[in-house]
C-alpha cells in the first residue's frame, strides 16, 4: 500500500497465526516505516491488538494522545470472515509506551467472533514536514447517523490542505467527499468498518470530473441489511 520511500508514516503486516496468544507475523509480509518489527497479541476468540513500535505517541499537531493517521483491515483466506477496526492510539491509558496500538475483531458469516488471519495496514501523513509525495487523502466516518459532518480533524488529511466531509444519503448509504482530488478513472479507494459489531462496509463507486471534489460512495451492511456504522476510508 505504501513505499518504503513514501514520506509519511507507515506500517502494514499479515497477521498469520490466529491462535497464537502473541507473536511476530512473518517478517516477509511486515514492514514499519521506524525500522522497527510489528507483533500481535490475541486476547480472546476473534480479538486482537496489533502493536507497531515508534509509531504512537503525542502528536503534536492534534495535541492528542487518542491516535491520529488511518488503519484498514482485511480478513485473510477462503473462508466468509470479515474482520474490522474497534480503535487505535499510543500510549495510556492501555499501554505507557511509543507504539501504535490497534484493536482488530474478526467475525464469521453467523456474526461471531472468529480467530482468522487478517492483513492490515497503518498510515499517518498528519505529522510535521510530511506529506505523501502523491495525491492522497483519507478519515474516519465517526458519525454514523449524522446527514452531513466534518469527521475527526485527527484522523483525517487530504494532500491538498483541504478538508474532507461525509453525507449520509440513506440507511448504510454515505459519500465521502474530497476536496481537489477529483480523477474520472484510476486511483484507489479503502474502506473499512469500524467497530465491535459484526456489520462490514464496500466500496460503491468513486470516479469524479478531474480535479474536482473526489466523491466516493460507501454501503455498509449487517448480514445482507444496510445498517449506519462508522467506517475508515483512504
Amino acid at each position: 500500500m505504501f513505499s518504503a520511500a513514501a514520506p509519511l508514516q507507515w506500517a502494514y503486516l499479515w497477521a498469520n497465526q490466529p491462535s497464537a496468544a502473541s507473536y511476530t507475523p512473518d517478517l516477509v509480509y511486515q514492514r514499519n516505516s521506524s525500522g522497527a518489527t510489528n507483533w500481535v497479541t490475541r486476547t480472546s476468540v476473534g480479538v486482537y491488538a496489533v502493536h507497531l513500535p515508534n509509531l504512537g505517541g503525542f502528536d503534536v499537531i492534534s495535541q492528542r494522545t487518542d491516535g491520529s493517521g488511518t488503519v484498514h483491515v482485511t480478513a485473510y483466506g477462503s473462508g466468509t470472515q470479515i474482520c474490522k477496526v474497534t480503535g487505535w492510539g499510543p500510549g495510556p491509558p492501555l499501554w505507557s509506551d511509543l507504539a501504535q496500538h490497534i484493536g482488530v475483531q474478526c467475525f464469521d458469516s453467523s456474526g461471531a467472533r472468529a480467530d482468522t488471519e487478517f492483513t492490515l495496514s497503518y498510515a499517518n501523513a498528519n505529522i510535521p514536514n510530511r506529506t505523501p509525495d502523491a495525491d492522497m487523502a483519507y478519515l474516519w466516518a465517526d458519525q454514523w447517523s449524522a446527514a452531513s459532518y466534518t469527521p475527526a480533524l485527527h484522523r483525517q488529511f487530504n494532500s491538498s490542505g483541504a478538508t474532507n466531509t461525509v453525507r449520509r444519503t440513506g440507511i448504510g448509504a454515505y459519500t465521502a467527499s474530497l476536496p481537489n482530488l477529483g480523477t474520472p478513472a484510476g486511483g484507489h479507494v479503502q474502506v473499512t468498518a469500524y467497530g465491535t459489531r459484526s456489520d462490514r462496509c464496500n466500496v460503491k463507486i468513486w470516479p469524479s470530473p478531474l480535479g474536482s471534489t473526489q466523491e466516493v460512495q460507501v454501503r455498509c451492511f449487517s448480514g445482507g441489511t444496510p445498517v449506519d456504522t462508522r467506517f475508515t476510508l483512504t
